[in-house]
This record gives C-alpha cells, structure tokens and sequence, in this order.
C-alpha cells in the first residue's frame, strides 16, 4: 500500500546494530518532576487513567525517552537497557547526571570511533532546559547507578545573617560513616540508613550567593537537602554546631525531630565519577556552538532580569569587584539591602531537640509489617481450602526490601544497592 504525502516511512530495524554508551546530561529541574519517569504506586488503583496521568507529568527522563525514540536511536523503551546515575527530585537540577542505554550506531562506521553525534542528534529535539553535554562508548554490562565512584552534589543559597565559618564547623560532623536516618525522608523499604560522606565546603560563590558542596559515594532521599536545612539553622544562631553529632546519634535520638526541608531550586548534582571515564564536552561541539551554550543563554537572561527586580525592589546596585573571603553578611555586596521579613529568623524558635518526632523506622516497619500480616489473613480467609498461598504468611508477596531508587536530591537511593556494588556504599542515589 503506497503511503501519502507527510506519512512516516516506517523504519527497519532488521538490520540496525547498537552499541551501549554513557551520556553526560545537563537539565534544569524547575518544569520537572523530577528525573525518573513517573509511574503509578503499586498500592494505587491501576487505572488507565491513573496510567495515563501518570505518564503526562513531565519528567527529564521523559523527554529523554522521547528524543531517543524520535531520532529513531532505540526501538523502544524496554529493549535498551536503560540505566540513571542518580535520581534527582522535583525542582532539582543536574550540571553532570549520567545515563546509560544501548543506542543504534552507524552501519557502516569508517573505524571503530567513527559514531553519531549523539550530543548533537539528541540536542536537536530535547526541549532547550535539558542538554546531552557528551558521550562515551561503554561495556554491555555498564550500570550507570552501581559503577559510579562517587557523586558530588551543590546547594546555592543566599546567606542572609548567616555564619559561614560556623556552618563549615558543624558540617564537619557530617564526614565521615554515619547513620543518616535523621537527615532523611525516612521510607520502610530502607533498610540501611549508613552512607559514608567525603568531605563538606561551605564558602562564598559570589557576591550574592554562597555555596555548599557535598561529595560522597551515595546519599539517602531528600539527605543534602535535611543537612542544609540543618547547617543554616546553625549559620543563623539558632541551634550550636553539636546538635549535628546529636542527630547523628541514634541509638540516642532514633526519632527525627520535625523541620522543613531546604528549597529544592537550590540543589545541583554537580557531577559523578565513574573508573576510567573522563569526558571533554568540546569533542561533541555543535558548529561554533557548544551544547551548554543554552545555559549560557539562560543566564544572560537571569542577570538582564535579576538587575530589574533590584531596581522595581528600590536597591542601588551592588558594587563591583571580588567578593571578600571572610565568612559573614559583609562578604556578600550583592545582597546587601535585599532581606526581607522571610529571611530573618523567628521571633520565637523552638530548638530541634524540643520539638515533636517523627515515627522512628523501627516503628514504621512494625506498622507495616502488622498491616500486610492483617492483609494476608484477610485474603487467605476468602480463598478456598485448597488454595491458599503460603508466600503470603509472613507478609511477603508485597513490595521487595527495596524499591528501585524510592530516592534524590537527589537524588533517590531506596537502598537496593548495597551487596551489589561495595564500593558505592550502599547503593546510589538521587537526592531530593
């Protein structure tokens, strides 16, 4: 049957050879929920509207899977052994996340480097806040979750009244292997909560901002985001730097004490390490431009309408010029006149220790092990006598002892990960 004019040419696959490779993305996580594909809760009615809702909320991962299957470089989704490095959460960005899939290569290559520009291909229809910065033929095996070394995250925030030198004291408690329980959305299928942290800076950015960088093999749900939550209430005077060691211990407080978590626009996985792998965003170059030159862009854009906002705000411009190195308000010109009511502490605080607990994980799981028990039963007195099932008794048959990355921000490690790879130390992450 001869197809009409504008109808696609279906593609043959028969003859199509593919290769694995490891791609560097870059993303702006503000559009997004988050970098994992969405999909409806087990416990959730599967619905096709459920489903289908499901797979309407954007998601970087999303347009990723999109742009692959567009340019015709995966047959499909299920087929390309399809593998995140880490998981970041809703708001969350990335300067150097990877992924890792099999992709269709050139038929007829010249050599064996001779491959597609992957960055440039895919660049071509991703929307223009998520970018393929480079790529790197991989082995069939390679995992970009379990054979990443270590991952180092940054959280930018504006240090209105606070004490830089004081923050980097109590996130010094941090380094090291803790358990982190604390410092994390606590969920039943974690069953391990140690993760072992490398090293903490916190020091001025620029004239407006300072910045936190964290580096570490793996990290919990929402853990960077705990701990800066935590740091600046300590940069502020509100709590001492020892209430980390506290909180850290938690065979004293199994509980963690309730605080809100730190803004999610301000954390950035910054980049991960990986054994042998070194990439050079020039070598996938685009013509005279370079596939981070949109984020260029962006920020030309941010500082035309930053300067607008100070000026609508009645705030002279800040001075030119370094920023001073010494940790206070003083070092940082460029917000000097621009706090409000929000950023100033409380008139009345209620220190971390004082306040109410969350359940501890020991208790959750109790609960849940109690609910699937009662579940269990109730299903095994509806079946016949002859035919109950038995893998039901002690509450199995329900979710594993861990979901796959929930878990983030970000990144976001749900603990499946910790016999597999030793050297990630209990599994990777994805803060949030």
């Amino acid at each position: 049957m001869r197809k009409g004019k504008g109808e696609e040419k279906e593609f043959d696959w028969s003859t199509a050879t593919f290769k694995k490779f490891l791609l560097k993305i870059s993303y702006i996580g503000t559009n997004y929920a988050g970098l994992a594909h969405q999909l409806p809760s087990s416990s959730a009615p599967s619905s096709s509207e459920a489903v289908s809702a499901a797979e309407n909320v954007p998601t970087v991962e999303g347009e990723l899977m999109k742009a692959f299957l567009k340019t015709k470089l995966i047959k499909d989704v299920q087929s390309c052994g399809f593998s995140r490095c880490g998981r970041t959460d809703k708001g969350v960005h990335s300067s150097g996340n990877y992924v890792a899939l099999f992709l269709r290569t050139k038929p007829k290559p010249a050599h064996p480097d001779d491959h597609y520009n992957y960055a440039q291909v895919i660049n071509g229809v991703l929307p223009p806040d998520i970018r393929v910065l480079a790529f790197k033929p991989v082995p069939d095996d390679f995992d970009a979750r379990f054979n990443c070394l270590r991952r180092v995250y940054k959280y930018f925030f504006v240090p209105f009244g606070m004490d830089l030198a004081l923050m980097n004291q109590a996130a010094q408690h941090f380094v090291g292997e803790h358990d982190f329980r604390n410092f994390c959305k606590l969920d039943e299928n974690v069953q391990h909560f140690t993760r072992r942290i490398t090293s903490i800076v916190i020091e001025p950015c620029d004239a407006n901002t300072a910045v936190a960088t964290f580096t570490g093999t793996a990290f919990l749900w929402h853990q960077i985001r705990c701990m800066v939550s935590v740091l600046m209430l300590v940069g502020r005077g509100l709590e001492q730097p020892s209430v980390i060691a506290d909180l850290l211990d938690v065979d004293k407080h199994p509980q963690k004490p309730q605080y809100e978590l730190a803004d999610p626009a301000g954390l950035v996985l910054f980049d991960c390490f990986f054994e042998g792998i070194h990439f050079d965003t020039s070598e996938h170059q685009q013509g005279p431009r370079r596939p981070a030159d949109t984020f260029k862009d962006m920020y030309v854009n941010h500082v035309r309408n930053a300067a607008v906002c100070r000026c609508l705000a009645g705030v002279p411009s800040a001075p030119t010029g370094q920023p001073p190195q010494e940790a206070s308000c003083a070092a940082f010109p460029g917000i000097q006149g621009m706090e409000t009511a929000s950023h100033r502490p409380p008139a009345r605080y209620r220190p971390l220790m004082d306040r109410p607990t969350s359940t501890s994980y020991d208790e959750r799981l109790a609960k849940l092990r109690e609910k699937k028990r009662q579940t269990s039963q109730g299903k095994t007195a509806d079946m016949p006598v002859d035919g109950g099932d038995e893998r039901m008794e002690d509450g199995g048959g329900g979710k594993g002892t861990g979901k796959d990355e929930p878990v983030s921000d970000g990144d976001r490690d749900k603990d499946r990960g910790d016999v597999k790879r030793a050297r990630t130390h209990e599994g990777s992450t994805g803060e949030g």
